[in-house]
């Protein structure tokens, strides 16, 4: 390493090229606008945040179809384990993410009213 990419490095430091750094820090810009700030998206996002929340919906109403299927079948052991523990948490939390995020998406910014 020659000296100027050595004051280059030294400069910028390890943490500018560490991924997991980076992520830390732009999570939360990320969820603020998939889940919160929908007026804001461009059409790219908006397409994005559309893929993300209906693929969120999907695996929610698939794993409800495999409590149910595990409900009509089972007996109660099974029923108390993988319907109770699994199935209904996880169900409800990807499709709790998943209508928020298309609601979000569905937020377009007021027009003013021509006065």
């Amino acid at each position: 390493m020659n000296d100027h990419q050595h004051q280059h490095t030294a400069l910028i430091g390890p943490q500018e090229h560490d991924p997991l750094r980076k992520a830390e820090r732009e999570t939360p810009s990320f969820n603020r606008a998939w889940l919160k700030n929908g007026e804001n998206l461009t059409i790219l996002q908006r397409a994005g945040f559309t893929i993300f929340s209906l693929v969120f919906l999907a695996m929610g109403l698939f794993i409800a179809d495999a409590g149910v299927i595990v409900a009509r079948g089972g007996d109660l052991l099974s029923l108390m384990v993988f319907v109770g523990l699994i199935c209904v948490p996880s169900s409800l939390g990807c499709l709790t993410i998943g209508i928020l995020g298309v609601r979000n998406v569905l937020r377009f910014p007021k027009n003013p009213s021509p006065e």
